[in-house]
């Protein structure tokens, strides 16, 4: 008979402090039920609420709690790496603390690992509680990285899911500072599965991603992932040269032979200078996504933080 297996749930959560104590009610009775050993990681992403406070009140009543508690905020991909470093478990479970993820699906994440699959992922079936604007570009979002990316990626997920131990050891191999953690997980390949879920509203208090955060995101996901922009603004920038070496060719010989009447064109002038201009400067802006985030890299600062006099650490 082989040894109970041991389960990490890793759960990033930033201002939660309206949300937490209800998530981990709802966790529990979901782990009291498997018959598994479970370490449950906390990680504090530098909160400014009583969301430490609770988690350390948890962690007095249940020994198999773990606070993180990160120096600032450092953002949600920050924070589910770190869980996954401090996590030891046979297989490690991601899951948001808003409940927006439902607890109740990590029983069939452990379903499929124990078939032999090596990450489990949830594919949103549905999305409750958001506006239809971010539903609309959420989904677009998702299409176009599947476009764009070199790594096929799987439609309408997120971070929630299962990764076996050999999968997490294999990902923290992985030191990029701009991280797309759904990504980088495609990116290693191993027998993966998706299990379909209905995405619940959140139990209270609001979204933590801006428009900005959600923008950065798609941004590491595209930049991260795929060199195709910039091959794409190689072949528009070598489609207008190609155009005005015609154009400047059939100019010339109308010239030599006195073909047609050239009428000087200001307006028109001014819109292809602009236009061009304009595409010059997306292509710079290309360039300049991809430099920074080699600058990034080439500074190789760490990726988080952990403030260890507010942490509760039993791992």
């Amino acid at each position: 008979m082989r040894p109970m297996q041991t389960i990490s749930i890793v759960a990033p959560c930033f201002n939660e402090e309206l949300v937490i104590y209800e998530f981990y009610i709802q966790l529990k009775k979901v782990i009291d039920l498997l018959p598994y050993k479970f370490q449950v990681i906390f990680v504090d992403d530098g909160s400014q609420d009583r969301t430490t406070k609770i988690i350390r009140d948890i962690c007095s009543d249940d020994v198999r709690v773990n606070l993180l508690s990160l120096s600032r905020n450092f953002g949600h991909e920050a924070a589910s790496t770190c869980g996954l470093h401090y996590s030891t478990g046979d297989a490690v479970i991601l899951i948001d603390a808003d409940l927006q993820d439902p607890p109740k699906i990590i029983k069939l994440f452990l379903e499929e690992w124990e078939k032999g699959w090596q990450v489990v992922y949830g594919t949103r079936l549905s999305r409750q509680g958001e506006s239809k604007s971010k539903l609309f570009f959420a989904k677009k979002f998702y299409r176009v990285l599947q476009m764009l990316s070199d790594v096929h990626m799987p439609l309408d997920t997120g971070n929630f899911r299962l990764l076996d131990r050999e999968v997490v050891d294999s990902f923290l191999m992985m030191n990029e500072s701009n991280r797309f953690v759904r990504g980088m997980t495609s990116w290693l390949g191993f027998d993966q599965i998706s299990v379909p879920f209905e995405r619940d509203s959140r139990f209270a208090g609001a979204t933590k991603y801006s428009l900005s955060n959600s923008m950065n995101l798609a941004f590491d996901g595209v930049f991260g992932f795929s060199i195709k922009p910039l091959r794409i603004a190689t072949v528009v920038g070598s489609f207008f040269s190609i155009g005005a070496t015609l154009f400047s060719l059939i100019v010339l010989i109308c010239k030599l032979f006195s073909i047609g009447v050239f009428t000087p064109g200001y307006a028109s002038l001014i819109i292809l200078i602009s236009f061009i201009g304009g595409i010059q400067l997306l292509c710079i802006g290309l360039i300049g996504e991809y430099l920074g985030r080699a600058f990034a890299e080439v500074k190789n600062r760490p990726i988080f933080v952990v403030n260890k006099k507010n942490s509760l650490i039993r791992i």
